[in-house]
């Protein structure tokens, strides 16, 4: 499945694999089509076939900044993935799981969501709590992060602040870090 977007609206598609070299032939999906194109721009209208779009940004004839983009989906979690007794950060995938930081215990995302159509996060909400996902227009993450090894003295219990959930931690000598990030997304 491809995607073809740009800042007000886009088209999916399919591509088939079973086609001659000189066919191209890709279906909209439907109910993909964006209403954000009138017909008269020539552009994802009632006439245009995605394949229509894809040669002409091909082509070079874009004047919308269209982007093409194959569709897949990531998750990201907090897991044990190679057994050793450390969680660490996950990103699985189409082609399966990898790792992407050793060493994180908790991570904490929260979503910023515009009620007011300004294209800006007007409050943060959890999963949970986001009603439309197509007014999702931010994220909020953040990571608590320990020392590959024990350093030094035993450590009290300690908690951390991670966005809106306080993490407690037992004692011992691993060192920790909270480390936070705002991205903001196209939706």
């Amino acid at each position: 499945i491809f995607g073809i977007a740009d800042c007000s609206g886009g088209a999916f598609f399919e591509v088939s694999t079973d086609m001659d070299d000189d066919e191209v032939d890709i279906p909209l999906i439907a109910g993909t089509q964006s209403p954000g194109f009138p017909d008269d721009r020539g552009f994802v209208g009632e006439a245009d076939s995605a394949a229509d779009i894809a040669a002409d940004i091909a082509a070079g004839k874009d004047p919308y900044k269209t982007h093409l983009f194959k569709f897949h989906r990531d998750t990201y979690t907090i897991e044990d993935l190679d057994n050793d007794g450390d969680t660490e950060l996950v990103r699985r995938g189409l082609s399966g799981a990898e790792e992407l930081l050793p060493d994180v215990e908790n991570m904490q995302v929260l979503y910023g969501i515009d009620t007011n159509d300004t294209l800006g996060p007007d409050r943060y909400v959890t999963a949970n709590a986001v009603s439309s996902w197509d007014s999702v227009v931010s994220l909020k993450i953040a990571l608590l992060i320990r020392s590959t090894e024990e350093r030094g003295s035993q450590l009290g219990a300690a908690s951390y602040i991670l966005l809106d959930q306080t993490i407690n931690v037992a004692s011992d000598k691993r060192r920790r870090k909270v480390v936070s990030a705002e991205v903001n997304i196209r939706n």
